[in-house]
């Protein structure tokens, strides 16, 4: 009887053991999920701040940037303001002409931001600040006009520029586009009107030309006999326009 009894004994403590050890065994895996549930929290709200700091960082330095551009872009406009002054004292004093802002540029053509209300026309001529003879105006609105430009094909098929050399009145030839160069040349110059390499290219007008005398378009690069051999060709050297330094123009008035 006293051996069953202790066997009891020992059966119970033995259960209760177990219920306790299980009971301790719960309670550390519930402290280690709440200790892990907290660190992720922890984790995910550091997270959090961080990508809050670093949208504010990105948010600074894009205004940052659009200052920077800003001034020099207003760096630029002043640059080239001078720089416009400057060309305007060299402009025969017979020109009526403006000066326009380039909006916007494409392949061959480039939009200026004065149109029929500022007094811009079709067919006025415009001038780089380097007084080239860059495009005509093509399309007129109130407030913007479109420039064709001079060394395209899209604004001169079809076309031909009666030109000249600067200070030699008895040259002569016709400015076209040349489709398998892909650029200007001067064709038809008559043997006893002969333009040599490195003269200065420029409109010769007349009563009948929509372009006025005196543009210069840019300077004679090499000179050969055209192939039916009656007169001669020369390719044409022309500054690259627009280029990235281009802000303002000149606009003159048709003949």
């Amino acid at each position: 009887m006293r051996s069953r009894n202790v066997r009891l004994r020992r059966l119970v403590m033995s259960s209760m053991i177990g219920v306790v050890g299980a009971a301790l065994v719960g309670v550390a895996y519930r402290a280690e999920l709440m200790s892990y549930v907290t660190n992720t929290h922890q984790g995910l709200s550091a997270l959090y701040a961080t990508y809050q700091e670093n949208k504010q960082l990105k948010k600074i330095a894009n205004l940052a940037g659009i200052r920077a551009i800003r001034m020099w872009q207003t760096e630029t406009d002043i640059a080239e303001l001078n720089k416009a002054k400057a060309a305007k004292k060299q402009l025969p004093a017979t020109y009526a002409y403006k000066v326009a802002r380039i909006a916007d540029a494409a392949a061959d053509t480039i939009q200026l931001d004065l149109g029929s209300l500022d007094g811009v026309k079709q067919n006025d001529a415009v001038l780089s600040l380097d007084q080239y003879f860059v495009g005509m105006v093509t399309a007129v609105e109130k407030h913007s006009a479109t420039v064709g430009l001079l060394n395209t094909e899209s604004y001169m098929t079809n076309k031909g520029i009666a030109i000249r050399a600067e200070n030699k009145a008895s040259t002569f030839g016709i400015a076209e586009y040349d489709a398998n160069a892909e650029r200007l040349a001067i064709k038809k110059i008559p043997p006893d009107a002969l333009i040599k390499k490195g003269d200065v290219i420029e409109t010769l007008g007349g009563d009948t030309s929509r372009y006025r005398p005196g543009l210069k378009i840019g300077t004679a690069a090499s000179i050969e006999v055209s192939p039916m051999g009656l007169s001669s060709e020369a390719t044409l050297e022309i500054p690259e326009f627009p280029t990235s330094h281009d802000v303002f123009v000149f606009i003159i008035a048709g003949p």
